[in-house]
């Protein structure tokens, strides 16, 4: 009996031990897209000259030692693989961040820090100059379960929670991950903010048809990006009322908190909060900067308030452009509006009130 899957089909593919292998199950796909972005992937063995060989070999153990927990084993269905590798492409090829360039994670860094890419985001205020690229690591995660969304969003969330731990942030500060590298192919030092970029499988499979080339419906193709990248300026919002309120900051302007608040009420948090954010920050980022570097253990946290506001305001603009492009007003704001209210509960995950001090 053959076991050559149909161009477009993908099902779970486990090899002779029952293991899951990192595959998708369609021959096609597997052979010539995936090993594609696989050869992309940091190898940590390339890092011998910048740490220990028992280092790196610690390293290797640890991962082979989390293969084996049944868990990772759950979690790395084909599904999952193929969802991470078209969040890959779809910020490599389909251009959905506009302009961002994505890099491969390390295995390492996959399941230590949470990381399958990093995407490097033009920043808004200067949008020509590569090296003013700002990196945000992505966790791309595929399923239908809200708990398991929510569980993620929220562990993602505590990144930037003053001393706070979670499962890819040990040391209670922002994502740092360690086999990938800088211009100069030196180990990239700096931290980074980090995100969920959540799929069904339905909707990773389309996207899978479509790279073997296969038409897919227009509606899909929108909304998907469209959740992409509502998720990307939510969680970046949420951060940053997150180191306002962890960092008592709201104290500056006692006004803003309240005015987000009734925002929140009226607006369910669909443009109101994202333009009050952006102008207060604009007032005030210079305070708020030099108000958290005077604080213990926040310098780089003045760094991720920067840089949510500046992600924020980028994604912010690329819906709105993409809206102006459609014709079709009264579709795009249909399906808008859906893809909002699929990510609106990202906002009840943040506090019970997310604008208490």
């Amino acid at each position: 009996m053959s076991t050559h899957k149909a161009h477009g089909d993908f099902s779970d593919f486990l090899d002779s031990r029952g293991v899951i292998t990192y595959a998708t199950g369609n021959e096609v796909y597997d052979g010539k897209l995936l090993k594609a972005i696989m050869a992309q992937q940091p190898k940590e063995g390339t890092f011998i000259d910048f740490y220990p060989a028992t280092e790196i070999q610690s390293d290797l153990d640890l991962l082979e030692q989390i293969k084996g927990d049944p868990k990772y084993r759950r979690e790395r269905s084909s599904a999952e693989v193929l969802g991470e590798a078209e969040v890959f492409r779809s910020i490599a090829r389909r251009d959905w961040f506009v302009g961002a360039i994505a890099k491969k994670a390390s295995e390492y860094d996959d399941l230590v820090h949470g990381t399958d890419v990093v995407a490097y985001i033009p920043d808004i205020d200067d949008p020509d100059n590569e090296e003013a690229m700002i990196p945000l690591a992505i966790d791309a995660t595929v399923t239908t379960e809200e708990e398991v969304i929510d569980k993620k969003i929220t562990t993602s969330l505590a990144r930037v929670r003053y001393q706070k731990r979670s499962p890819g942030n040990r040391g209670g500060r922002l994502t740092k991950l360690k086999y990938i590298r800088d211009d100069d192919g030196q180990p990239l030092k700096r931290t980074m903010n980090h995100c969920i970029l959540a799929l069904t499988p339905d909707k990773a499979k389309v996207l899978g048809q479509e790279s073997l080339g296969q038409d897919i419906s227009p509606d899909i193709k929108l909304e998907t990006e469209l959740q992409s990248l509502l998720a990307v300026r939510r969680q970046a919002l949420v951060h940053i009322i997150i180191i306002l309120s962890d960092f008592h900051l709201w104290g500056i302007n006692e006004k803003i908190k309240n005015e987000l608040r009734l925002a929140f009420q009226q607006d369910g948090g669909r443009q109101l909060e994202v333009d009050i954010i952006t102008e207060y920050l604009s007032k005030n980022i210079e305070s708020l900067r030099q108000n958290l570097k005077r604080k213990k253990q926040a310098p780089e946290i003045a760094i991720s308030l920067e840089e949510d506001w500046k992600i924020m305001r980028y994604f912010d603009q690329l819906i709105k452009n993409k809206k102006a492009l459609e014709k079709n007003q009264g579709w795009f704001n249909a399906v808008y509006e859906d893809c909002f209210n699929a990510s609106e509960r990202v906002t009840d995950l943040i506090l019970l009130n997310p604008y208490k001090s």
